[in-house]
């Protein structure tokens, strides 16, 4: 995939978040134990804010497999320590729950076909 490309596709997966009420507060977040496409949060009324770490993952072709397929235990380990190295950072963040997400983009004849899964694996 094109640069250009992952680039649209987490713009809009971002834009996606947002229209439903998330605040994405990091874009790329890259460290010695990986990257993480998107960091938001998730406000809920009377509880604290969720810290969600979103993998975005786009395919043309489900001919070799969906998006969500090529989330594999290595790459779930990697999101995962990047999500704590994150939180050690960012000292702000600590005290909230955090939950890791997917945003699974693919072409579609006239918009892209979106599907977020909350709670995409567990820690």
């Amino acid at each position: 995939m094109s640069r250009k490309i992952g680039q649209m596709t987490e713009w809009l997966a971002s834009l996606f978040l947002r229209l439903r009420g998330l605040d994405v507060i990091q874009r790329n977040y890259v460290c010695r134990r990986g990257e993480v496409d998107l960091v938001a949060l998730q406000r809920e009324r009377q509880r604290l804010p969720t810290l969600v770490f979103v993998e975005v993952r786009y395919r043309s072709s489900e001919q070799y497999g969906g998006s969500a397929a090529s989330i594999d235990d290595a790459k779930q380990i990697r999101l995962i320590k990047s999500a704590e190295y994150f939180v050690g950072q960012f000292k702000e963040y600590a005290h909230l729950p955090i939950r890791f997400d997917a945003v699974l983009l693919s072409r579609s004849l006239y918009r892209p076909k979106i599907i977020w899964i909350k709670d995409a694996f567990d820690t």
